[in-house]
């Protein structure tokens, strides 16, 4: 299941046999200047956060190809689909994206 409602209890083992994260966010002034604690969470548990550039710091901080991608084109799907696809293509077993 991509989304399942997890207690606070759970979610530690859940990240643990999860892959990927997802830190998905609208541009807007309030996503300009906020640092989820699910990024740090991510982190932590070893996953590949897969994010927008909607969170400046993140956005900095995803440059590190070793820590995931960063999506800059939300509102156009043929566009969102085009940056999965290359998102996908370069996270494999062997891919620097992939711990």
């Amino acid at each position: 299941c991509l989304i399942e409602y997890r207690t606070f209890q759970e979610m530690p083992d859940a990240l643990a046999a999860s892959d990927i994260g997802l830190l998905l966010r609208r541009n807007s002034p309030v996503n300009q200047f906020s640092c989820p604690t699910k990024f740090a969470e991510y982190l932590a548990a070893g996953l590949t956060v897969l994010t927008t550039t909607a969170i400046a710091d993140i956005s900095e901080l995803i440059k590190n190809p070793q820590v995931g991608w960063a999506l800059t084109r939300l509102d156009n799907l043929k566009e969102l689909k085009n940056d999965l696809s290359i998102f996908l293509k370069g996270w494999q077993l062997d891919s620097p994206l992939r711990n």
